[in-house]
């Protein structure tokens, strides 16, 4: 608003050297009414004004858009913890309740299931598997699970240290890790990211073996389910035929890393330069109609340049997530470029083998979800996204190093409930 203010003042002072020099008609005639320096300060003001109200609103709107530079992270987590502690009940009542016999994910109902469902679950300190198991069993009915294989996988060491997976044995088929699944050649892996990674190979090395299904879904226990999501997947699986040689299929991505970036600048510049035509626009006519005169070019250039300006600090402040028109988010199966994130993705069977041994070749160089990346540019195979998502990361709090950090941005807004 500073910059507004000086160049008014910059242009009102220009306006005052033509009426010393060639007196006030001179100086109407050619600068066209260009108001002296009392009004360019009053304007200059009006614009200050204009652009506070703007900060107040933009500010106020976005505190409760995820991805914005002015989300409330304190209220967010908040909201939260307190949405986070109703569904952890209602899901343990769920469980501890006298379920029909339809409440139980079946394994090996069907001689020629077409998916396998494996659940990859830990000890959290939050019980995001109850949540889960009430989310896979309620949000399918027993005719769209008959012909799908379900199955868990307890990877605490012990398993008696995962709770929620001893109780919810009743709901789920499940293994358990061996005690030395932790260990390469006798080593402990001491790390999270390298437990992690031993975690999700030996699920997907054991999972779904004695399952004859062609695919193999992979969740990982802080997650939520859409309502119907076998339907919803089954014209995936149909789409899939038509793309090629695969590798995966992720039926979520978070929306973080499709936010503004130095890639984005062609993008915001043609932005505001519509931002700033329909700014330009509104004050000439606008102008126009009050004072029955056209503007001055000086002040048409600056009211584009203000709008143009105001344009792109709205959109940096809603965030390029929150911009549906700036993404273009693509529905159906796309390419993925990105890497990263396993929540919840498909893998034909045939090679769910080869890409377990594969991430455990290359322990420690890379986490194992960008190794999965490696593996796919490697062998040329097709890294493939679904949108809208079938699943959200439930999530917020991780429990890496036994450390909460809320995660806020592991979030897909494609996803509907």
């Amino acid at each position: 608003s500073n910059i507004w203010f000086y160049l008014g003042v910059v242009f009102g002072n220009r306006a005052k050297k033509f009426q010393g020099q060639r007196g006030s008609s001179a100086c109407k005639r050619r600068t066209g009414m260009v108001p002296g320096p009392p009004r360019v300060q009053a304007v200059a003001g009006f614009w200050f004004v204009c652009t506070l109200v703007w900060f107040l609103l933009v500010y106020r709107s976005c505190a409760n858009l995820r991805y914005s530079p002015f989300f409330d992270w304190e209220a967010g987590a908040a909201r939260w913890t307190a949405e986070h502690a109703a569904r952890a009940e209602a899901a343990s009542s769920w469980l501890s309740s006298n379920r029909s016999a339809g409440d139980v994910l079946p394994f090996g109902a069907s001689a020629a299931p077409w998916l396998c469902v494996a659940v990859v679950t830990t000890a959290r300190a939050r019980n995001y598997y109850t949540q889960l198991l009430q989310g896979l069993v309620t949000r399918s009915t027993p005719q769209e699970r008959i012909d799908v294989d379900f199955v868990a996988v307890n990877t605490a060491v012990p398993p008696e240290k995962n709770t929620d997976a001893i109780r919810g044995a009743s709901v789920i088929r499940t293994i358990n890790t061996p005690s030395d699944s932790h260990k390469i050649n006798g080593v402990e892996l001491k790390t999270w990211e390298l437990r992690s990674a031993a975690d999700y190979v030996y699920a997907l090395e054991h999972a779904c073996n004695s399952s004859a299904a062609p695919l193999w879904l992979l969740i990982e226990d802080d997650t939520m389910c859409t309502r119907h999501y076998l339907s919803k997947l089954r014209p995936v699986v149909a789409q899939l035929a038509n793309n090629g040689d695969w590798i995966f299929a992720k039926l979520f991505y978070p929306d973080f890393w499709w936010g503004w970036s130095t890639g984005s600048i062609p993008l915001l510049s043609l932005l505001a330069v519509a931002g700033g035509l329909l700014g330009a626009t509104i004050f000439g006519v606008g102008y126009y109609l009050t004072r029955r005169r056209r503007s001055n070019r000086v002040w048409l250039l600056s009211a584009f340049a203000y709008a143009a300006f105001v344009t792109v600090l709205t959109l940096c402040a809603v965030g390029r997530q929150h911009t549906p028109f700036a993404i273009g988010y693509p529905s159906g199966l796309s390419e993925l470029h990105d890497g990263g994130s396993t929540p919840a993705v498909l893998y034909p069977a045939a090679l769910a083998g080869s890409l377990a041994g594969y991430i455990r070749a290359h322990y420690g160089e890379q986490p194992y979800d960008l190794l999965m990346d490696r593996y796919a540019e490697e062998r040329q195979l097709h890294r493939l996204l679904y949108q809208p998502t079938l699943f959200q990361h439930n999530g917020a709090y991780s429990t890496k190093r036994s450390r909460e950090i809320w995660h806020a941005w592991k979030y897909s807004l494609t996803y509907r409930d």
